[in-house]
Formats: structure tokens, C-alpha cells, sequence
């Protein structure tokens, strides 16, 4: 251990992501304890890059006093994987005084799945030589149950407006995780729209919107089945008639002297014609036919 300036520490870039900052009267009381009695454990950050690992709140609160220096523990990490579990598992041991966030705490647990290789409860592969872990042993070591564990981690499946809506308090955690499996991605969508203009939202408001939600699909489900019936319906009549058509129409080949026949026909009505205006072309109705014919 050893005292090292707070300016030359970096915060870790995903502290935020997995834990919220300590605020309202716990951030007052810890402010006062520092300043009353100091930094009294030591803080970990990585020695080669000076990346706090566990106590950002203990360096927040000592640049907010004017501590220049704090105690310092480095350590040597192998990977991005190693440091990421200690700064989560570390930081949920000292949780009483720091983050409560239920959607952050789902996401320390999925990562500590992934890192231990945790796959629906059993281990699939572990990185870095770690030691076997299963779900089992996760929730133990966490100290809460399996069941909670998996409650928890359900909420890192809620689309980001409603884990924004957790965070901020809109829904509670326990009404999150009960419609969570429930709501496919677009209809987590609709009930984010549903809930937007409001400050809270009720457990009994949130399922009645789901209930209009499935509802609406539902209506939504038999529209498309009675269209594509409608349809099937429409082809198969078209389908008949088509087949009526085709039996019922007479198809004609044209003939290759089709041409020649045509002119011989013709011709044989003229001569025809002519015989006829020869033998009657003396009465005055048939007049304009002689002057026709004698024009051919």
C-alpha cells in the first residue's frame, strides 16, 4: 500500500454502466465519515494503467473534500475480463453503501455469467483459468437466490426505455420482472410509448396496458388469418374459372395459306357481285353497288 495523488487516477470506463454513484443523505453521511475519520482501506487500481478498480466513491469523495492523496493497493491484472470481475464483485460486497440499481445489478450478474462462462445454469467455458462456476454458485456467492438471480438478470432483456423506466423509478423492479418474459421487443415498445407522459406507473396500470397490448395482437393475428383465407378463397375461385375458360374456349390454328385463301374468297365474291349487278344493275337502287363494283 501506499499514497498516491487522486489526479493521477482514472475511473474505470464501464464503472458507470454497472453501478449508479452514491447520492442524497448515504452520499452526506459517507462525505462525513471520510472527513471525520479518513480513508481507512486502501483502494485497488490496476498498476499498469493507474484504472481504479474498487473505490470511485472514495476518490469522489476526496476530490469533494480536497483530499489530495489516498491510500493506494496495485495490482497486476492478466486481462480486461479479470479486472472487470473483480471491480463488479468487489463493488457488490460493498453495495450497502453504493449502488441499489436493479437493472445494474442484472447486468453485474450477466457479466459474471459471461465471464465465468455460465450458460442456462450450468458452465459452458471458462476464460483466464478460472475457477468452474454454475448459477448455483453464483447466487451463492452473491447471497441471494437462484430464482433472484435470474429476475435480475431478466431485466437486462428490457428494451432501454423501460430499463430507463426502472432506473427512474416509473416501474418497479418487481413489476418489470414479472411482464419482462411476457413481451416480445416491439410490444415492450408499445408499452413505452403507452407509459411515457407519465411520472409513475402502478402495477395494476401496467398490466392493463399489457392486456390491451396482447389484445390488440390478438385482433391484430386474426385480421392476417382472415385475410389469408380471404385470399386462399379469392385464388382457388380464380383458379375455376380459369380452368372453365380454358375448357370452354375453341382454339384456332391458323393455316400457312391462310393469306391465299382469303384473296381466293374475295375474288369469288366479286365475280359474284359482278354477276349479280350484270343480271340487275339496271334498277336504280342497285346504282351506287355497280358504281362500287366497277371501282374494285
Amino acid at each position: 500500500m501506499k499514497m498516491m495523488s487522486v489526479d493521477k487516477l482514472h475511473p474505470h470506463r464501464k464503472n458507470g454502466y454497472f453501478f449508479d454513484e452514491i447520492s442524497g443523505e448515504p452520499w452526506s453521511a459517507f462525505l462525513e465519515s471520510v472527513e471525520t475519520s479518513g480513508i481507512i482501506e486502501p483502494i485497488i487500481v490496476d498498476a499498469g494503467d493507474m484504472t481504479i478498480v474498487s473505490g470511485h466513491q472514495r476518490v469522489r469523495a476526496c476530490k469533494e473534500l480536497g483530499i489530495k492523496e489516498i491510500p493506494v493497493e496495485e495490482r497486476h491484472f492478466d486481462s480486461e475480463d479479470e479486472r472487470l470481475k473483480q471491480l463488479i464483485e468487489v463493488n457488490i460486497r460493498q453495495r450497502g453503501i453504493g449502488n441499489a440499481n436493479p437493472v445494474k445489478f442484472g447486468r453485474c450478474i450477466a457479466e459474471l455469467e459471461r465471464i465465468y462462462g455460465i450458460k442456462n445454469g450450468r458452465p459452458e467455458k471458462v476464460a483466464h483459468n478460472e475457477p468452474v462456476l454454475t448459477q448455483d454458485d453464483l447466487s451463492e456467492q452473491l447471497n441471494i437466490s437462484k430464482a433472484q438471480l435470474k429476475r435480475y438478470k431478466s431485466l437486462t432483456d428490457l428494451i432501454p426505455e423501460l430499463q430507463d423506466a426502472v432506473q427512474t423509478g416509473k416501474i418497479t423492479a418487481t413489476t418489470a420482472m414479472g411482464f419482462v418474459k411476457k413481451l416480445s421487443p416491439e410490444e415492450q415498445k408499445q408499452l413505452a410509448e403507452s407509459i411515457s407522459g407519465k411520472e409513475k406507473v402502478s402495477s395494476k396500470d401496467v398490466e392493463k396496458q399489457i392486456a390491451e397490448i396482447k389484445s390488440l395482437k390478438a385482433e391484430n393475428n386474426q385480421l392476417h388469418r382472415d385475410n389469408r383465407t380471404l385470399a386462399k378463397q379469392l385464388h382457388e375461385e380464380q383458379s375455376k374459372e380459369l380452368k372453365v375458360i380454358k375448357e370452354t374456349v375453341e382454339v384456332k390454328v391458323i393455316p400457312d395459306d391462310y393469306e391465299d385463301l382469303k384473296q381466293q374468297e374475295f375474288a369469288t365474291a366479286i365475280a359474284d357481285l359482278r354477276l349479280f349487278v350484270k343480271r340487275y344493275g339496271h334498277i336504280e337502287i342497285f346504282k351506287d353497288v355497280v358504281a362500287a363494283i366497277d371501282r374494285i
